[in-house]
């Protein structure tokens, strides 16, 4: 039983004498009630983010990136490769294992390399522009094929930050002012796009629950509208 439907039960109790409780309910009582059913909403939403955030960065903590094999180089960490590798018009699926993905690899004559998500799979990538690094596509690895490529730099560790130094107590100090976090502040994780191509053009589109998943030109990664999947067709939108 959530907070609120105690909440409610107690109102009910202290606002109505009939045994038509619930039309007697004032409208003060109800919105109390509305009000913390929100704040519990909120809670839930900025937890669910909390955990998601956590598993991804245990992953990054306690995961090994394998060295590459035989005819392939890498890892290249915090790197991306382009376009997913494509069977029969579907992306391949990902993988839970970096042997598996590098079996299939080398089978598919269009796949040139694998890339490390931030959810711990292997994906098969097409790699047609080679390594990139930056931007919200980055992954925690990279591999491609052959031996013709630049020597993977180590994994770069972060280097700490350095201490404050105090500084001198003033007699006429005011209270420090803390700027407010807006909770609509956009995770900043990578997003888990796949490639489609819709009437001659192609796009990335994002891997979502969303009714209305995000579009990006895949020349350009400019984000164009949303997808709507039962008429496979992108709704563009105007920008400013």
């Amino acid at each position: 039983m959530t907070s609120y439907t105690v909440k409610l039960e107690e109102l009910i109790a202290k606002y109505c004498d009939s045994d038509d409780m619930l039309n007697n309910v004032p409208m003060r009582a109800l919105f109390e009630v509305a009000s913390l059913a929100e704040q519990q909403s909120q809670q839930q939403s900025k937890a669910e983010k909390t955990d998601k955030k956590a598993r991804k960065q245990k992953i990054k903590e306690e995961i090994v990136i394998p060295e590459a094999p035989d005819f392939w180089s890498g890892p290249y960490y915090d790197s991306w490769l382009q376009s997913n590798v494509k069977v029969d018009g579907k992306s391949v699926k990902q993988f839970k294992t970096f042997e598996e993905a590098i079996e299939l690899a080398n089978k598919i004559e269009d796949c040139r390399g694998v890339v490390l998500t931030e959810s711990g799979k292997y994906a098969l990538r097409r790699g047609r522009t080679g390594i990139l690094y930056g931007g919200k596509y980055v992954c925690l690895a990279s591999w491609v094929k052959g031996t013709d490529h630049p020597e993977p730099e180590p994994k770069r560790e972060p280097e700490p930050e350095p201490e404050p130094e105090p500084e001198p107590p003033s007699d006429d100090e005011e209270e420090p002012e803390f700027e407010a976090e807006s909770e609509d502040e956009s995770d900043d994780d990578s997003l888990d796009v796949e490639e489609y191509e819709i009437d001659g053009v192609s796009y990335y589109i994002e891997q979502t629950q969303k009714s209305k998943p995000r579009v990006f030109l895949a020349e350009t990664s400019e984000e164009v509208g949303w997808y709507k999947a039962d008429t496979n067709e992108v709704i563009y939108c105007k920008t400013e």
